[in-house]
């Protein structure tokens, strides 16, 4: 049975799903353990669930290859077609690579990876390297260090603590044994992980046994190995962008075990004191008025909010914080900040500089599928207007927050539209994006005049005049 530890804003209901496909959950925090009604497991878990920490509002999955991807498929089968990203290779897998230039190493046919102390080797070198980053910029060391469930090698002689271990006799129990085994290693050190810490001593001493084991196997393959071999499988990942349909499924599944409204985990991305959506959800169990508290929630939030961050997240993982901008207006889910603009450079697809004093009104509607930035100069004139096509606009604690899908339309101070990026649609990883963001645009290509003309009749009527010459 697959074994899965839970983490993170989105845990109630990620645990209901993983019973439901019958996978046990490891390591659950009380909250989980008594909402469940489940024995608590200290076994370390095959593929553990959590918060991505670089995407706000992902999920981020790791552990066994074959077992992420079951994982990934149960969660897609419950909250539909959404986005995902899968590194090219497994963080701390130990593959053959040949030096390429530029401190550069191939792992994979057209993978690149950057390689630390590259200054000691010569492009065509054949080289055993771990994949220590497989976010991002990729990263390869070329030390070998596999993970194992219980810890992981690395590349001093030192023995380090998961910040997940806090009993002081589990720490001081964990150093000891690592230090009495250490010169094993040749030159290598481990770092505990947070599983270790439910080991006994004799445990761990086996599990770190293993671990040498491990390294000493794989220094074996190294002679026989060919360009690209996978010498130590590593673990797979997988980060799951979530948007504003599959987060409200997620509501609607955790409400099923305790009174959630719906907005809860999109609130709590950004969202550090609780207190507030407790109680909302204290009075939504009480007097069952969810749809009620949810929207009284949305608009409590945005109401207080002087300044908002708007969350721009990209397909491929990417965050670009649009904020903070200054809120001007928030009534019946229509939100305007503004933005002074820095001088220098051009205006995203309308090719017009960016000028002292120049404005931009962000004309944000909560559940829309497209997000307007409307341009203006020092003296009010209409430069011309962005309209972001993008998943339904959600609220969080600090703003708001979508997925860009890509294709944008531009509408210049002629009021001439132009559609921009559509050839980027097909890198969605998500048929359902795709499909979202064609309708959309469609939908927009035949009245984005005048739409920009009635929102900035709307600036004019809150006093931030907007001129522009009628065609």
């Amino acid at each position: 049975m697959t074994k899965v530890r839970v983490r993170g804003i989105y845990a109630t209901a990620l645990t209901k799903i993983m019973l439901e496909d019958g996978y046990d959950i490891v390591q659950a925090t009380d909250t989980i353990l008594s909402r469940f009604n489940i024995l608590h497991s200290t076994e370390p878990p095959d593929v553990t669930i959590k918060d991505d920490e670089n995407i706000p509002g992902a999920l981020f999955i790791i552990g066994k290859c074959s077992e992420v991807n079951r994982v990934l498929e149960s969660i897609l089968r419950r909250i539909g077609d959404a986005a995902f990203n899968k590194p090219p290779v497994p963080l701390y897998s130990v593959i053959m690579g040949v030096v390429a230039d530029n401190g550069h190493i191939e792992v994979a046919p057209g993978v690149l990876a950057l390689l630390e102390g590259s200054n000691y080797f010569r492009p065509g070198d054949k080289l055993p390297v771990t994949m220590v980053n497989v976010t991002g910029q990729l990263r390869a060391s070329p030390y070998i260090m596999p993970t194992t469930s219980y810890l992981r090698v690395i590349d001093s002689p030192t023995v380090k603590l998961s910040r997940h271990i806090k009993d002081p006799d589990a720490k001081m129990m964990l150093v000891r044994v690592g230090l009495s085994k250490i010169n094993q290693l040749g030159g290598l050190g481990i770092r505990w992980r947070s599983s270790a810490q439910y080991l006994s001593e004799e445990e761990a001493e086996k599990a770190l046994d293993e671990a040498i084991s491990l390294v000493n196997a794989i220094r074996v393959k190294i002679a026989e190995a060919r360009d690209y071999d996978v010498l130590f499988e590593g673990e797979c990942i997988a980060s799951v962008i979530l948007d504003a349909e599959a987060r409200l499924m997620l509501d609607d599944i955790r409400n099923t075990i305790v009174p959630t409204v719906r907005g809860h985990h999109a609130l709590k991305i950004t969202m550090k004191n609780t207190e507030i959506l407790d109680y909302t959800e204290y009075l939504v169990g009480e007097l069952k008025m969810r749809d009620e508290l949810s929207r009284a929630l949305i608009n409590y939030t945005l109401s207080n909010l002087p300044m908002i961050n708007v969350h721009h997240v990209k397909v491929n993982g990417e965050h670009i914080n649009l904020g903070p901008g200054e809120k001007v207006h928030y009534s019946n889910g229509l939100l305007i900040i503004r933005r002074e603009l820095k001088p220098g450079g051009i205006l995203d697809g309308l090719n017009v500089a960016k000028e002292y004093g120049d404005v931009a009104y962000s004309v944000i509607g909560i559940g829309e599928r497209h997000l307007i930035h409307i341009y203006a100069s020092h003296d009010g004139s209409f430069k011309g207007a962005y309209i972001n096509i993008n998943t339904p606009i959600e609220v969080t604690w600090d703003g708001v927050v979508y997925v860009d899908l890509e294709v944008d339309l531009t509408v210049d101070k002629g009021f001439n539209v132009n559609v921009i990026d559509e050839d980027k649609l097909s890198s969605i990883p998500s048929r359902r994006l795709i499909n979202e963001a064609e309708d959309e645009l469609s939908r927009l290509k035949d009245n984005a005049v005048d739409l920009i003309r009635s929102h900035i009749g709307t600036l004019s009527k809150l006093g931030l005049n907007i001129h522009y010459q009628e065609s």
